[in-house]
């Protein structure tokens, strides 16, 4: 019985000018997508090979000199995804170039590259905005007249009449809606991979192949909300008018003004210092470290560097380089929790679940972020202990580790083949979807407390 009723619906959308408008408007936006995605991938990866040769390049010059090695500031150049035409994640506005030396992590800050600085910001044209918004949009007008429709038309009651329980008539009104808008779903995403497959330039491999799947799981169970929600509505009202003009006002809400107030919130609940601020702070930290050094300490003579002051202003600049980082990192964490207040307060919204959701499946946005952050600082690490073990095998060299002046290093070359170069690493996705776990969970929970809402509202309906 309640493939029948899914059949009819199905059926029923299939003939009409919502259903052809959806799966046009879905093959030309996913196909336009996927050319999109082929033009600027193509252009990161050419910059990107650029510009890691010429790192490469200006790196292998200061290796004539262990001290220069150290304090040389590297820059360090995020690779493209190629699985970034599911979600881009707002990766062009986030940091996306990193300059470090073994000490430390010296600045991180977006390189907008060539683009034209007056164009407004706004979401890449991705496989997830297509859903979020366009699709979603789609959950609305395939079921605001679901049951108003039928009660308006006369036809519901005449089939309730006739012995089919309501709950089977519910869950094939679910049916029928969900595969009507799987359709136009999953012809746009055959035409898009059609589209990356023919490009020749992203490589489907087992692990990209992988995140699609997950991507369109998740896809599907966030719809599946807006279905659910659609038959709620219109389980609750006896216009189709009515019904719609409700989606449309909730649909606003959750789609576009939730997802995108967040920060505005976030940042007069819970303000942090300004960068300025923060800088004075380090700066006035400094000054009061070099202040209350031991006398002496500032005396230089770059012809004896064995000179007990040369030791003495090495300690004290490693102070006031730990005081600084603390102050920094303390920074940056105040700007972390900010971020993660912002999406607290926009998880009420299935369209903001989803986005946390597909950056962890596609391994973007602030969580590749904040994993570059931690394999970059675990890398430097890796790069001071291999210069201290080099200074230590030159018995010439003070071996006083100062991380402003190379002088008190050994001025011997080193081989720049084995000196450590840094790789970017990349979770696995099941290690990556933990960090999501309540995301999920929350998207599961509202599909049940929509199906919940619409199922006892369902109930409660007046059939006559």
């Amino acid at each position: 019985m309640t493939w029948l009723i899914a059949r009819r619906e199905i059926v029923a959308n299939f003939y009409s000018l919502r259903f052809f408008l959806s799966i046009s408007l879905a093959v030309l936006v996913f196909g336009v997508s996927s050319l999109c995605f082929y033009s600027q991938y193509n252009q990161e990866l050419s910059d990107y090979s650029r510009n890691i040769a010429r790192e490469e390049e200006r790196a292998a010059a200061q290796a004539d000199n262990l001290g220069r090695l150290a304090l040389h500031d590297r820059l360090l150049y995020p690779r493209p995804r190629s699985n970034s035409f599911l979600y881009q994640a707002m990766e062009r506005y986030l940091p996306n170039l990193f300059e470090y030396d073994a000490f430390q992590i010296v600045e991180f800050r977006n390189r907008e590259g060539g683009g034209n600085p007056f164009f407004p910001r706004a979401e890449e044209l991705d496989w997830l905005f297509i859903i979020s918004l366009v699709l979603s949009f789609g959950a609305v007008v395939f079921t605001y007249n679901s049951i108003s429709g039928e009660k308006e038309q006369g036809t519901l009651g005449l089939q309730l009449a006739n012995n089919i329980p309501r709950p089977a008539f519910l869950l094939g009104k679910y049916l029928g809606a969900m595969v009507s808008l799987l359709i136009p779903l999953v012809t746009g995403i055959v035409v898009s991979l059609l589209v990356l497959l023919f490009s020749g330039k992203v490589g489907f491999d087992s692990r990209l192949w992988l995140e699609v799947l997950t991507f369109l799981g998740i896809s599907v169970l966030f719809l599946s909300s807006f279905v659910l929600l659609g038959l709620f509505v219109s389980s609750l009202t006896h216009s189709p008018a009515t019904s719609l003009v409700l989606l449309l006002f909730l649909w606003v809400i959750l789609a576009l003004l939730i997802p995108n107030i967040g920060g505005i919130l976030a940042s007069d609940l819970q303000p942090i210092p300004k960068q300025e601020e923060v800088m004075e702070r380090a700066s006035r930290v400094r000054s009061d470290i070099a202040d209350s050094a031991p006398e002496g300490t500032w005396d230089r003579e770059e012809q004896n560097p064995f000179r007990p002051s040369h030791r003495l202003r090495a300690q004290t600049l490693n102070k006031m380089l730990e005081a600084e980082l603390r102050i920094r990192r303390d920074y940056y964490n105040r700007m972390f929790h900010q971020l993660e207040f912002a999406r607290h307060l926009t998880r009420i919204s299935p369209v903001a679940l989803y986005k946390y959701s597909s950056e962890a499946v596609v391994g973007g946005g602030v969580l590749r972020f904040r994993e570059l952050m931690r394999g970059l600082e675990s890398f430097r690490q890796v790069l001071l202990e291999f210069v201290t073990r080099q200074d230590a095998s030159d018995p010439d060299s003070p071996h006083w580790i100062n991380p402003e002046e190379d002088l008190f290093f050994t001025r011997k070359p080193v081989d720049y083949r084995i000196v450590p170069k840094f790789e970017e690493g990349s979770a696995r996705l099941s290690r990556r979807l933990t960090e999501v776990t309540l995301d999920l969970g929350l998207l599961i929970l509202f599909n049940l407390l929509f199906f919940w809402l619409a199922f006892v509202a369902f109930l409660r309906y007046d059939v006559r």
